[in-house]
């Protein structure tokens, strides 16, 4: 599937000269999985660019006038000598002429260009952070596109020192979990790599996120994708997602990612936790609704792994509280069912793995719509 790691936007705080200068946000990043149209990609309104020739008209023409300005300033000295003498124009007039002919023009073009810029979003590098408008406009680009992208390791922090000619600078990521809820338009979030993620554990910032969606304030639900080896130091290739498709095609793998029939697991060297059914009633699977007028669900579960004999913990969560936790060795087949149900409404349900040495699997939700059965009293008439 062909995928691509995209930066929104990240913009330049501090000074050089009081040796504060500080690039923010360069690992915010969103992960594009059906990134196969070059020229959408080139069209997204990223800021500061990403990609080569993206904006070579106004790269080169903002070179082309700044190299002019620096050589008609330096031609100062010496043109107006060199025309005065070969002719019967006044040396000072010759300045004059000089400086509103040929200096004023090229200035005034530097300033025009830059004022251009800075009114267009694209070029705005030094504005404060405000992504219902960089980073919102991104994703609505991408929606428009069709394309499927997940925010990635929005738990993770990131700093490093460095500098240019001896000019330190910084370049600072702060976890941004909150672009979670903040931004639509996204279909969720890395969450399942070598390293801890406090987003998908009960009650975290995901489970925050589906209780938005089933109480109507945001339009679709988030998902929990996992890590990709885009690139080959980070150890990240024992993170996978095992999509359940019609097919392997293109089309019917990324339509079951959006609508999350898929879970994420991360494995060891020599074992894989498989999830053999995850399943709410007879058509309740992974970002499917059931709907139920029962006051108590079965969930079933089954388990196994590649080398059979695994110890697992399993934690059934029901909207962000664990209601079940239950200790099983692979392969395992077990029905849990949900008693304590005390509402009507939209709820959801998933499902935490672990196992040893770092063995994880997360499922996404199933949604259940509960309907109260309605009392009715009969009187009789006398």
């Amino acid at each position: 599937m062909p995928s691509l790691i995209i930066n929104p936007r990240y913009f330049w705080s501090g000074s050089i000269g009081q040796f504060n200068l500080s690039c923010i946000n360069k690992s915010r990043k969103l992960l594009l999985l059906n990134a196969n149209d070059p020229h959408k990609i080139r069209t997204l309104p990223l800021v500061a660019g990403f990609l080569k020739d993206r904006y070579t008209i106004w790269r080169y023409l903002t070179r082309l006038i700044l190299i002019l300005s620096v050589l008609a300033i330096a031609g100062l000295f010496f043109i107006p000598k060199i025309i005065s003498k070969r002719s019967n124009y006044a040396l000072r007039d010759l300045y004059k002429a000089y400086c509103v002919v040929l200096i004023l023009p090229l200035l005034s073009g530097l300033i025009l260009i830059n004022f251009l810029s800075y009114r267009n979003p694209r070029f705005d590098i030094y504005s404060p952070d405000n992504p219902l408008i960089f980073e919102q406009a991104v994703l609505n680009a991408l929606q428009n596109f069709d394309m499927v992208s997940f925010w990635l390791h929005p738990d993770q922090y990131e700093t490093l020192e460095s500098s240019i000619m001896r000019l330190p600078y910084r370049m600072h990521t702060d976890p941004y979990p909150d672009m979670i809820r903040l931004c639509k338009g996204h279909f969720g979030f890395l969450g399942m790599c070598s390293l801890d993620n406090c987003l998908v554990m009960p009650g975290g910032q995901w489970d925050v996120a589906l209780k938005d969606y089933i109480k109507g304030r945001d339009s679709k639900p988030t998902w929990c994708f996992a890590d990709i080896n885009y690139e080959e130091h980070l150890p990240n290739r024992n993170s996978e997602a095992v999509v359940w498709s019609k097919t392997k095609e293109l089309n019917d793998v990324l339509q079951s990612i959006r609508s999350g029939s898929f879970y994420v697991r991360y494995n060891n060297a020599t074992q894989k936790l498989i999830l053999n059914q995850w399943q709410i009633a007879k058509n309740g699977t992974s970002g499917h609704i059931v709907q139920t007028l029962e006051d108590a669900l079965d969930i079933h579960i089954a388990l196994s792994s590649t080398l059979p004999g695994e110890p697992v913990e399993i934690w059934l969560i029901r909207s962000g509280e664990i209601v079940a936790r239950k200790n099983y060795i692979t392969p395992c087949s077990l029905t849990l069912r949900d008693s304590s149900i005390e509402h009507s409404g939209l709820s959801y349900y998933r499902l935490i793995v672990t196992g040893k040495k770092g063995l994880k699997l997360i499922s996404n939700p199933i949604f259940v719509n509960f309907f109260k059965k309605q009392k009715s009293d009969s009187k009789s008439k006398k």
